[in-house]
């Protein structure tokens, strides 16, 4: 992102500053490439989201690769493609890469739209930023952790990074 802006809540967006920026004369980035996932959301809805009444979470397919913000608030597409709603029960789980254009569609029904959510990220970069720099697990949540569950929790050997 050219200005150095990372996008607020609500409407169209990516999350974060655009981690991999193309100028405007380049439609996309090369589809011939693999482009890395530093940061990864897991949303679970805590209510159902059966229907787009109920405001689930839309994206627009592939559009992380477009190097850009959404080039509008009104139906965004990228490569002929528009926003697809994920259509969910409670308790189900989705997951994209944080750079994909999305929003929470409007909730247009009488209930509370509810959603938990985790990211996940590259260590690199999960280690280093607010809030987790100071950051430091409480003592009761290792005790009886087995590898996996602490791995999962965030214990690493040391790295390149520390």
């Amino acid at each position: 992102d050219p200005e150095g802006v990372a996008d607020g809540p609500g409407g169209w967006h990516v999350d974060d500053l655009v981690h991999f920026p193309l100028p405007s004369d380049v439609a996309r980035h090369d589809a011939r490439l693999s482009m890395p996932c530093f940061v990864l959301q897991i949303f679970t809805p805590l209510t159902d989201l059966e229907s787009i009444e109920y405001g689930p979470t839309q994206v627009v397919p592939s559009s992380q690769y477009a190097g850009r913000r959404p080039d509008r608030q009104d139906g965004p597409t990228f490569e002929g493609r528009g926003p697809e709603s994920m259509l969910s029960r409670a308790g189900e789980a989705y997951l994209f890469n944080n750079q994909i254009w999305h929003r929470g569609a409007p909730n247009t029904s009488d209930r509370h739209r509810f959603l938990g959510g985790i990211t996940y990220s590259r260590r690199f970069i999960a280690q280093r930023f607010y809030p987790f720099i100071d950051y430091r697990m409480p003592e009761h949540v290792w005790e009886g952790a087995g590898p996996r569950l602490q791995r999962f929790l965030g214990r690493h050997e040391k790295g390149a990074y520390g």
